[in-house]
């Protein structure tokens, strides 16, 4: 029979916390499908969704959304408040815009050394194309 568990057996996934992970706070990894129960907790269509399963909750589903696995990125540990979308990103511009900022001297720096070391070599052969009458095609 096929594994209603479409993740690698026994690796991590980062969900956000709900009634599944506080059952297995103490013993998060390392599971694999067998170690679980075939509980059906909700329904796509006419197949059925797993506790336990990777399915993320979809618009056609019906069921225990709170037992499905609510997946989470790296930095949902970052985000300490929730806030409309515009307010969120001012913010992200204006960080970005701070970084920029710090780093500016230094990449203006950057720039102009590179400019000075190529635009003798360019703009030298330039002229002599130039002064030569040749034609470059």
């Amino acid at each position: 029979m096929s594994s209603p568990f479409n993740w690698p057996p026994r690796s991590p996934v980062r969900t956000l916390t709900n009634s599944v992970t506080d059952a297995y706070r103490d013993d998060l990894r390392g599971h694999g499908p067998d170690d679980f129960p075939r509980e059906v907790i909700g329904q796509e269509d006419q197949r059925p969704i797993y506790k336990f399963s990777t399915d993320s909750p979809l618009q056609n589903m019906t069921g225990d959304f709170e037992a499905m696995a609510p997946f989470a990125g790296q930095v949902c540990g970052l985000i300490e408040e929730i806030c409309p979308a515009g307010e969120r990103l001012r913010r992200i511009v204006w960080e970005a815009e701070t970084i920029f900022a710090q780093f500016a001297p230094v990449l203006t720096a950057w720039r102009d050394s590179l400019t000075a070391a190529v635009a003798p070599r360019r703009y030298g052969r330039a002229r002599a194309i130039a002064t030569s009458g040749t034609s470059v095609c």
